[in-house]
């Protein structure tokens, strides 16, 4: 217990020095913001000037913001990661008392808290889409996965922070197609079922999930759920073997 202390009081002094990691953690705050009060006043100003209703198009802008959200703290995460394997620490904990699962653990502590948070305040202040509580909880739990997923990810295929920043644009890429996709015939639409964002798009456009129907809710959400879970796995594999 101690030696974890020990570790959660150097995460907190890692962070103060880290500006940059600490302005991204914040960011996702900008977009809660942007959400809440910027996109209501542009529908507003489109609809008065031009006659175009953007209501039908704000689920899929929602989506994409609420998916930017794991991503942002993934990537901080991941920046930690590879800070921590290139001064050789994770083989350090992994010999202490503190093990390899603890510092996991803690590595991933305050990320999960802070997109929880997140999460919960991007749904409760926006006034637009109403899920029902399980789909809620379906679509919470494949952005938290979604979260760890990013900072594996980035400690698995990224030699140092330049890679890292790289495949952090590469995944902003992936978190696009669900949008794209949505413009394709319905026939087309199993192009995007490779992208883990795509099933959370999925959530909250599918008119019969939206108007609350459980079947449907049901099956995108195990669908979701397997996929997000199978990736996070092979994900974690892959970082015990580079760590081991």
């Amino acid at each position: 217990m101690k030696g974890l202390s020990t570790l959660i009081i150097a995460e907190g002094k890692r962070l103060q020095s880290e500006r940059m990691q600490l302005l991204l953690m914040a960011s996702p705050l900008l977009l809660i913001s942007m959400t809440v009060y910027v996109l209501p006043v542009i529908n507003q100003s489109i609809s008065f000037y031009y006659q175009i209703n953007l209501d039908a198009y704000y689920p899929h802008v929602f989506g994409m913001f609420v998916c930017l959200i794991p991503l942002m703290l993934g990537v901080v995460t991941g920046f930690a990661l590879l800070d921590e394997r290139d001064e050789q620490l994770i083989a350090y904990y992994s010999i202490t008392p503190i093990s390899r699962q603890g510092y996991m653990m803690v590595r991933y502590m305050l990320p999960i808290f802070v997109t929880a948070v997140y999460i919960m305040l991007i749904f409760v202040l926006q006034q637009q889409i109403t899920l029902s509580g399980y789909s809620f909880f379906i679509i919470f739990s494949m952005l938290m996965l979604e979260m760890l997923m990013m900072g594996l990810a980035m400690s698995v295929f990224a030699m140092n922070k330049v890679e890292g920043l790289a495949l952090s644009k590469a995944a902003g890429v992936i978190v696009v197609v669900p949008q794209l996709v949505a413009f394709f015939p319905k026939h087309l639409h199993w192009l995007g079922w490779w992208a883990p964002p795509y099933w959370i798009i999925e959530m909250l456009t599918n008119p019969d999930i939206v108007a609350g129907s459980e079947f449907p809710s049901f099956v995108v959400g195990i669908i979701g759920l397997s996929l997000h879970s199978v990736i996070l796995l092979w994900l974690y594999r892959k970082y015990r073997l580079q760590v081991e």
